[in-house]
């Protein structure tokens, strides 16, 4: 998370990252370069509710940052209705994820990383030093 948020304020771009601990929870963690609140909690719900959705998880953490803030989290909200099949939240992912600017990192949970494994990511740099920080 103080990753993607230096990241953010440094590039001056919004920047999201999510993951999932489990089949049943995952969280999403979003950087704004605004400073509306309202923006923010918008952006957050969004992002969480199709994250969530898209995983198939029954509860959500959704954290969200401003990126000029000295605060980590600025905003915060828990989904925790069950999953269900939905068609027309399936195609509003499908959209939402297909003109996503940014990489996704696919990462085999069967196989574990070490510290000194060069990072998924791809970047060349030591796991360390990147994503694993």
């Amino acid at each position: 998370m103080i990753i993607a948020k230096t990241n953010s304020k440094k590039e001056f771009k919004d920047t999201s990252i999510a993951t999932t601990a489990s089949a049943e929870f995952g969280f999403s963690y979003q950087v704004l370069k605004s400073t509306n609140l309202n923006e923010l909690d918008d952006k957050v719900l969004q992002y969480s509710t199709l994250k969530k959705y898209q995983q198939k998880c029954n509860n959500w953490l959704g954290l969200g940052s401003f990126a000029n803030s000295s605060n980590l989290v600025d905003f915060m909200l828990y989904l925790d209705e069950p999953w269900v099949v939905d068609s027309q939240m399936q195609e509003v992912c499908l959209n939402f994820f297909k003109n996503a600017k940014g990489k996704i990192i696919q990462i085999n949970k069967s196989t574990s990383i070490g510290r000194n494994d060069l990072c998924p990511c791809k970047s060349g740099i030591k796991y360390k030093r990147c994503c694993g920080v």
